[in-house]
């Protein structure tokens, strides 16, 4: 599982509802480059992505679609499940 947001987004607390995200550091814990973090959506069965710039890019790799985001406190969030079949 990997979690990743745009940096900006660090320290914030968003919310909708009764739903609320703090985005911290110690959640979110390293700086990346675009090509570490495809390599990381590609080999990752879990995915969690906050923020305009990474899903944005998220959807130019054709990782995922736009109905699949849900928006919080006008901030895009987007979850990626992947499943295989083993047998």
């Amino acid at each position: 599982m990997i979690n990743i947001c745009d940096e900006e987004l660090l320290g914030k607390r968003i919310s909708n509802g009764s739903l609320n995200m703090d985005i911290r550091q110690e959640f979110f814990t390293e700086v990346m480059d675009e090509k570490q973090i495809r390599d990381l959506l590609h080999k990752s069965s879990i995915a969690n992505l906050i923020g305009n710039r990474v899903i944005q890019k998220t959807l130019d790799w054709k990782l995922a679609k736009k109905e699949s985001i849900k928006t919080i406190s006008t901030i895009p969030f987007l979850m990626i499940y992947k499943f295989t079949k083993d047998y």
